[in-house]
């Protein structure tokens, strides 16, 4: 009748603490996954940025001596 009902047995302490494991074990990958991404973002930032400031620095431009011109 508690099967119809859907009462199911409850896990041994052993299957437990054995899926508490491989959760904490999952969770400590998925956080130095997340750390290694965020270095990653942190680089394309500061990429990006240098690029725009290159995109938008003055050119430079070198001063043409009289020297020069007459050459």
């Amino acid at each position: 009748e508690l099967q119809d009902l859907g009462v199911t047995k409850i896990p041994s302490s052993n299957k437990i603490q054995k899926r508490i494991e491989n959760l904490e074990s999952e969770q400590a990958a998925t956080v130095r996954e997340k750390q290694e991404l965020q270095k990653k973002q942190k680089t394309l930032n500061i990429i990006r940025q240098n690029f725009t400031a290159l995109l938008n620095a003055p050119e430079m431009q070198i001063p043409i001596s009289e020297k020069e011109l007459t050459l």
